[in-house]
């Protein structure tokens, strides 16, 4: 489990947190139906792509993260890049985050392992909203943004589980630069401007704790696998459809 603190603005640890993980949940099943929100139906080779990442970040992660639990990944048609999960392996990415920042595997594998951790652990601010019916956009993303301590805590995560499981954990660092040059794309995402900015400094000053120079941290090359190729490029076909 991560370490917590008293701070009862994050959901850590509580006896009511699987009534408010329940609370987010049915906000998220209102998102999807709400007017203007669309998404895009996975085909199946898409699908088990993803499931597969998944798999393999939790199974090379096991003290970290729970197995053999089903996710649900839902693609929003949106030319905005965002992200978010959900409890319950709820993971949501936009069509615009995937077709246009998603340049390479482990650019996607960086992100989906954040969310992992953050929505194994519950790691959510704990705000209540009346369910009216519809939520937009911006109002999931301010209910699912957290403090940037609890951030910086799943960034170290990881970093590890990435490294465990295979993959280039440089990527994070990759990921958190692309967010800082492109802040206005990232506005509704990050909510503030100046944190990713702080995050990605603190990451590397981590990064360099773990006794790896600056100047040997890594570029990320190209080495995708087909499947993810294809996954990416199905979406962009299928985002540019009526």
């Amino acid at each position: 489990m991560l370490t917590t603190d008293t701070d009862q603005a994050v959901l850590l640890s509580s006896h009511h947190k699987n009534d408010y993980a329940k609370h987010l949940v049915s906000l998220g099943d209102s998102y999807v139906k709400s007017s203007g929100i669309k998404s895009i139906r996975l085909d199946p080779k898409s699908s088990r792509y993803l499931h597969a990442l998944f798999r393999k970040i939790s199974e090379n992660n096991e003290l970290l993260l729970a197995k053999n639990k089903q996710p649900s990944f839902t693609i929003i048609k949106s030319n905005l890049p965002f992200h978010f999960s959900l409890p319950g392996h709820r993971f949501y990415f936009s069509s615009g985050l995937i077709s246009n920042y998603f340049k390479h595997e482990e650019l996607l594998v960086a992100v989906l392992t954040y969310e992992m951790i953050k929505s194994d652990h519950l790691i959510y601010r704990k705000q209540t909203r009346v369910p009216v019916g519809f939520i937009y956009t911006k109002q999931i993303l301010e209910l699912t943004r957290i403090p940037l301590k609890y951030k910086m805590e799943i960034n170290h995560w990881a970093f590890f589980a990435m490294k465990r499981a295979g993959f280039d954990a440089f990527a994070y660092l990759n990921w958190l630069q692309a967010q800082n040059k492109n802040t206005l794309d990232f506005s509704l995402l990050l909510g503030s401007e100046q944190q990713i900015s702080k995050e990605e400094f603190l990451f590397k000053k981590f990064i360099i704790q773990q006794g790896i120079q600056e100047k040997d941290i890594q570029i990320l090359r190209s080495n995708s696998s087909p499947l993810f190729y294809h996954f990416v490029n199905t979406l962009k076909r299928k985002n540019h459809e009526t």
